[in-house]
């Protein structure tokens, strides 16, 4: 099953439909906004990158999809926590801290899901062809 879009206002404004899952301006703000709290870019430049990576993200979910592969919440919830861990903090403060930046928690776990889901597509279709 595809991710289901972020809970969005709803004032949001559909920008971009990618394989029929609707990605709103809230949706790139919100990411827009993790990429300028993490990457430190300029907003311009932080916009068109999220407008990449969410539309690169469906692309890979239909993909995993397709394949039969399902992220559960809590490997991304594991994922979410070694994030924390890895910063010194714990779940909820990572949560506090990207609500401070006006960045929802979930925008991070949507994230995750896409990139674990890609990953388990890729491991699934090149394990045991690659030979070190």
């Amino acid at each position: 099953m595809l991710a289901a879009p972020l809970a969005t206002p709803s004032h949001a404004a559909i920008k971009i439909i990618v394989n029929d899952v609707p990605i709103t301006d809230y949706d790139i703000s919100q990411r827009a906004r993790l990429i300028t709290m993490t990457q430190r870019k300029s907003a311009s430049i932080a916009k068109k990158q999220a407008e990449e990576e969410l539309v690169d993200d469906q692309v890979k979910l239909a993909e995993a999809e397709r394949v039969g592969i399902d992220v559960s919440k809590s490997e991304v919830d594991n994922a979410f926590n070694n994030i924390a861990r890895n910063v010194k903090m714990s779940p909820a403060q990572l949560s506090k801290a990207l609500r401070s930046g006006g960045v929802q928690p979930d925008t991070l776990k949507e994230r995750l899901k896409a990139q674990l889901a890609w990953n388990q597509v890729l491991r699934s279709r090149f394990s045991g062809r690659i030979e070190v």
